[in-house]
């Protein structure tokens, strides 16, 4: 977020984040007078924060993620909050937050609404933007919510929209003329005598290996029998009966699919299923749940291949390891720098730390780009340049 606001022209005069690999990255990348580690779910850190015109937060999102269990009682949930806070005390003019849009969901509303009501008794003014970075040069689907806050006494100027700033960058676009020797960028090829490049090499761009969904772009694991084991056409008929069945019939409320009961199966199939159910839950292929039975591999998606020609998944911590993420046409995962571009860091921005931490500052960063295209919004009209 501060180096897309440094991109659209604000100062940074002071940032707080309480991992000191993040800090440590940040000082030696962005300008800024003041880059302290500090927990800023305690109050007593307000002292050191200076009163500035403009004041950014980015949460921890995790607690309200699709992708997670969004949990309402999470402990990080809490620091959104503290945005209220710091802003009592510092009074800026405007607030930008982000944030998932699971945060405006009717699970976690009372979060919501509660960060709305603290801002709108400070007397700021809200409104809640929900954009798709691959929407404004960003080549990655990563859908997100600002909420942006202003003193009521600021008049708002629509001198530019967001529809303005529009423009689409595809991943071939991004990762193109990165050389062997640009910083962070260590290709790391797969092994041709492991399973993980059997299963790559069968994976075709945009496709990912993937039981629970049909589709040209699920491959699945009885595709691949070298690696997974040999069935039979019975067998084959059963796999896709249950992966249609796990989803056709519910009977939970919660999820998107339920273990199918085996009377199910013997209705559909013309033949006795029984010898061909025991044979796949020996070869790994279907698992017992009770009196169900169910697909053993039950993921959504591993070995994702990026398309070149279209947008990149959402990139998070996992985009170096091959198991969630391939390259375009490599069979690798993505490097730091790869990674970095999807994120539409520059390459001067240089990361530290262990591959792990690297690729974990990355995965949680705001697009830099994506953060400009708000800077400019707000700049333009909100504080007029």
């Amino acid at each position: 977020m501060d180096l897309g606001f440094k991109m659209a022209g604000y100062e940074c005069i002071a940032a707080y984040d309480k991992d000191p690999k993040a800090i440590q990255v940040h000082s030696k990348n962005i300008d800024c007078k003041a880059a302290k580690c500090a927990d800023l779910s305690i109050e007593a850190v307000d002292s050191s924060i200076p009163q500035a015109n403009l004041l950014i937060a980015g949460p921890p999102c995790q607690g309200f993620s699709t992708a997670g269990k969004m949990r309402a009682s999470d402990d990080r949930n809490l620091l959104l909050q503290a945005v209220v806070r710091v802003a009592k005390k510092t009074k800026p003019n405007v607030i930008v937050i982000e944030n998932v849009p699971g945060l405006t969901s009717e699970k976690m509303m009372l979060h919501y609404h509660r960060l709305i009501n603290g801002l709108e008794a400070l007397h700021y003014t809200t409104k809640t933007v929900i954009c798709n970075s691959l929407d404004y040069g960003v080549p990655q689907h990563r859908k997100r919510v600002f909420l942006i806050a202003w003193d009521n006494k600021i008049p708002f100027v629509e001198n530019v929209s967001l529809n303005d700033m529009k423009k689409k960058v595809s991943v071939n676009e991004a990762l193109a003329n990165i050389k062997p020797e640009d910083k962070n960028h260590a290709p790391k090829m797969l092994n041709p005598n492991t399973p993980d490049y059997v299963i790559s090499s069968r994976i075709d761009a945009g496709q990912k290996l993937c039981d629970v969904r049909g589709g040209s772009n699920a491959v699945h694991t009885w595709d691949i029998p070298e690696v997974f084991g040999i069935v039979c056409a019975e067998e084959r008929m059963i796999l896709e009966l249950i992966r249609l069945l796990r989803r056709k019939e519910r009977r939970r409320k919660d999820g998107d699919s339920d273990p199918v009961h085996v009377h199910r199966i013997k209705d559909e199939i013309l033949f006795p299923p029984d010898i061909y159910i025991d044979s796949l839950i020996e070869k790994g292929y279907l698992r017992k749940k009770g009196d169900c039975i169910d697909l053993a591999y039950a993921f959504n998606g591993w070995y994702r291949r990026l398309d070149g020609a279209k947008f990149s998944p959402t990139v998070d911590t996992r985009f170096g390891r091959p198991k969630y993420f391939l390259h375009p046409t490599e069979n690798r995962g993505l490097t730091i720098r790869e990674a970095a571009r999807l994120q539409t860091f520059p390459d001067d921005f240089i990361f530290e730390g262990t591959e792990t931490e690297q690729y974990k500052m990355i995965g949680n960063a705001v697009p830099p780009v994506m953060a400009q295209v708000i800077g400019v919004y707000v700049d333009r009209n909100l504080l007029n340049g």
